[in-house]
């Protein structure tokens, strides 16, 4: 840009660190006023996020098929079987087929109805009706899991596009640096050597590569949020993801569960077992239990007889070849299936029922148990955040700040190296984005610590995210206990 020595140089050198001041000034009062420059562009919200994919999800839609065909098949359980209605001709002679040569032949209406074992319909019955009420269950837990991935995939989108705009923001001074350290070191006034040029240029290089890197994460994660929120043939607002915006503010985000995250101590064991075990999850599991109880008894009934009951009704033709009349014939009878041999059939098929009881009985405690240490496990994250937060907005970034306004001021003042601020931008837009990662993840962890607390059955199919009405929400908002 600039070859030789340059009479001119110190006023060009001047009006560089002027413009180059200016514009670090200038582009702190865009930053703060970002968010009232784009009050006019639509964005896709977080609670909206959530409510779409929850809206849209087809595994709620198919469950709900599945429970409905399970209280179908518990009402067809507890009917009776089919009676069986047999219509024949008997005995009739071969030679002629005249159905009065033969005092035997007779027309015959049978008809039989079959009794099952026991109270083995309504057990049928009732344990498929334990298998329909575990869905409702099954549901509340996948609309609490679809706001936890859903949440990741937003705030992943979230954090790219923010760290975007924090380095594109400062992606001009740092041109503006190229010009300056170049602009120095031809008109031979400063100190400036040949690597300051090079270090500069790959300050900006680096910078080019790091926005590369959040484009391409953004764009990965725009189309697995588009899985969630979109559907084939969708025309709600949102569908276009390629140009999908999210709020510049960060949402509100609650615990669910601010007591229960409080505990501590050899309390918290009793009455983690007391919150968890109405988790959905767990309820499912319950239920799984009481139809494989269900199954158990059933097996039980198999010791019992099953019982039939059979009439007929036997016509005949009403007068012999001898002139003697011939009566029609009723006949009545019970049948009784009786388990004589219950060594390898009734004994291991119950065997198996209470093998699988049991097996149904650990998956819960398996599950209570994972439930307990992922939240424990949380619970410490949330808490380690929230001094990493606290050490950040007391020491790290008002030291940054102070940091960059001293070496400013020095190279204003001609008493400081160019690269001092440089590296004191650096540091500061560092810690920026550090800062926002920490906010993402606290509230990733809320999202993750609310989905283990849910509790209950909700039918209307309302999410217990923890996100507030409107979506969306200043960060700066609400600071008491863990609310952000």
């Amino acid at each position: 840009m600039y070859s030789g020595t340059n009479p001119s140089g110190a006023p060009m050198l001047t009006k560089l660190k002027s413009q180059f001041i200016f514009a670090m000034i200038l582009i702190s009062f865009i930053v703060e006023s970002s968010g009232v420059l784009a009050s006019d562009v639509k964005f896709l919200g977080l609670s909206d996020a959530i409510k779409m994919a929850q809206k849209k999800d087809p595994w709620l839609k198919g469950d709900l098929h599945r429970q409905q065909a399970l209280e179908s098949l518990s009402i067809a359980a507890a009917e009776l079987p089919d009676p069986m209605l047999s219509l024949s001709f008997q005995n009739l002679p071969v030679d002629t087929f005249d159905f009065g040569q033969e005092p035997m032949t007779q027309f015959k209406l049978s008809l039989s109805q079959q009794f099952p074992r026991g109270d083995s319909r309504s057990l049928r019955k009732r344990r498929l009706e334990w298998q329909a009420n575990q869905h409702p269950h099954l549901r509340v837990d996948r609309r609490a899991r679809l706001s936890v991935i859903v949440s990741e995939l937003w705030f992943d989108v979230y954090l790219a596009q923010q760290s975007i705009k924090l380095i594109e923001t400062d992606r001009y001074l740092f041109e503006q640096l190229v010009d300056i350290t170049q602009a120095s070191y031809t008109s031979a006034l400063g100190n400036t050597r040949q690597q300051d040029i090079v270090r500069a240029q790959l300050e900006l290089t680096r910078l080019e590569d790091r926005l590369i890197s959040l484009e391409l994460t953004r764009a990965v994660t725009r189309r697995k949020l588009s899985e969630w929120v979109n559907e084939v043939g969708d025309d709600m607002p949102g569908t276009n993801l390629s140009a999908l915006r999210l709020p510049d503010e960060l949402p509100t985000v609650t615990l669910t569960s601010e007591k229960l995250f409080k505990l501590s101590g050899p309390d918290s064991s009793a009455a983690y077992l007391k919150h968890f075990a109405n988790h959905p999850g767990i309820l499912a599991i319950v239920n799984k239990i009481r139809a494989s109880d269900s199954e158990v008894a059933l097996a039980r009934e198999q010791y019992k007889p099953a019982w039939s009951i059979n009439a007929s009704y036997a016509y005949k033709d009403s007068v012999d070849p001898t002139g003697q009349s011939r009566p029609d014939l009723f006949s009545i009878g019970v049948s009784l299936y009786m388990p004589l041999f219950v060594g390898k059939r009734q004994d291991k098929n119950l065997e198996a029922a209470i093998s699988r009881r049991e097996a149904v009985k650990t998956e819960r405690w398996l599950l209570i148990r994972n439930i307990i240490a992922s939240y424990e496990s949380h619970r410490a994250r949330l808490i380690w955040l929230d001094r990493r937060r606290a050490l950040y907005r007391s020491q790290l970034l008002p030291q940054a700040l102070v940091q960059m306004e001293a070496s400013l001021n020095a190279y204003t003042n001609d008493s400081g190296d160019f690269p001092d601020v440089v590296r004191s931008r650096i540091d500061q837009l560092n810690s920026r984005i550090e800062m926002l990662e920490i906010e993402v993840e606290r509230r990733k962890t809320m999202f993750q610590l609310n989905y283990l607390t849910v509790t209950g059955v909700d039918s209307s199919g309302v999410d217990s995210s923890g996100v507030d009405s409107s979506g969306v929400a200043s960060s700066e908002k609400k600071e008491a206990g863990h609310e952000i």
